[in-house]
């Protein structure tokens, strides 16, 4: 029923955690090696997976075409070393798939930044990871490798609750800025002959933003919005940042401005929600910024993607103006709520 496939390279460590579920419910887990120099190839063999060897050439779609021309299920996972699945997701996934109709060709997933080795549910988005073999859907892009079908469309996805913890972002310090360095080379290598690509601007603002090179991030940022075309979504995800950005540098007409242009194009954007009601908490408004969070709250669906953003965040913000407003019960009241729904969240938090 399923192929997992994987591009890797020195990731003995993060295997020997990632793997086991993996091997234990798939039907194969096929782990292409890109020149590792640890014992990567001898932990993946050893826990079952199927390695085989491809020579790197500075482009990741190349790599995951590799992966995927060696699956022989009728559907693929992939994933990177670092992703983790608990075995109840792994079970929903291969659930929905035995489920899916004819006409569906890809299956949406829960992406969540955690901290290593835990499953605390942290920043989340969601992200098309289980495909359709055999159904010409393939990656394009050496860097920010994208999926399109046979025609060269991108692909959308059903919508599932199955959840992927992303350890990336919470490596060893070491670790961590040699990857960093990595990234920035290829971002630069690659913006050097294509210097308008959006994508790629928004992975570099990613990345600066990561360092607290906030106004070098704002600038890549901006770049993204200016060149995103018909990627709506790309365009709210870099203006969001923007006004996020703006906002820690205290630049609060820009962090408006940025935040209006993503409700004018999502109104249910709740990032751009947040950050709007801080700023109105700061002029003097606490009561349109509690007005603002308090309607989103009633009308949010329970089922959400990103629940930090969109249900704890809120109401921390909503305790601050209550806080400013002197009304103490209201505010320990938002404050307790959120505690509580972040511990519901992450009450499993332990593998």
């Amino acid at each position: 029923m399923l192929s997992v496939c994987m591009i890797v390279k020195n990731e003995a460590e993060n295997l020997k955690q990632t793997l086991p579920n993996i091997v234990k419910h798939a039907a194969e887990v096929i782990v292409v090696d890109t020149g590792s120099t640890d014992n990567t190839v001898e932990v993946a063999k050893g826990l079952g997976a199927k390695v085989h060897h491809f020579t790197w050439i500075n482009d990741f779609a190349a790599a995951r075409n590799y992966s995927i021309s060696l699956a022989t299920q009728p559907w693929i996972l992939w994933l990177d070393a670092d992703e983790y699945l608990k075995e109840e997701d792994l079970k929903k996934a291969i659930d929905h798939l035995k489920n899916s109709s004819e006409d569906v060709l890809a299956h949406g997933v829960i992406l969540t930044e955690a901290p290593y080795g835990k499953t605390i549910r942290g920043i989340s988005y969601s992200r098309i990871k289980l495909f359709r073999n055999f159904a010409g859907i393939h990656f394009v892009r050496p860097i920010n490798e994208q999926l399109l079908d046979r025609e060269g469309k991108s692909i959308c996805g059903k919508a599932t609750s199955v959840i992927i913890y992303h350890w990336g972002k919470d490596l060893s310090q070491e670790k961590m800025q040699g990857k960093k360095e990595r990234y920035f080379a290829l971002y630069h290598e690659f913006l050097t002959k294509n210097p308008s690509d959006p994508y790629v601007n928004f992975l570099l603002g990613n990345l600066l933003r990561e360092e607290k090179r906030l106004q070098e991030a704002y600038i890549a940022y901006e770049s993204a919005v200016e060149n995103s075309g018909k990627d709506l979504k790309l365009k709210i995800d870099a203006l969001t940042s923007m006004a996020e950005i703006a906002l820690k540098l205290n630049k609060y007409k820009e962090s408006f401005q940025a935040a209006n242009q993503v409700v004018s194009l999502d109104p249910e954007n709740s990032g751009a929600r947040n950050i709007m009601a801080t700023l109105l908490i700061g002029i003097g408004k606490e009561d349109t910024a509690i007005q603002i969070l308090e309607e989103a709250l009633k009308s949010l669906n329970c089922q959400t993607i990103d629940p930090i953003r969109e249900q704890v965040i809120p109401r921390i913000v909503l305790a601050k103006a209550y806080l400013k407003k002197d009304n103490l019960e209201r505010a320990r009241f938002f404050e307790k709520e959120a505690k509580d729904l972040e511990d519901k969240i992450n009450a499993n938090s332990t593998r």
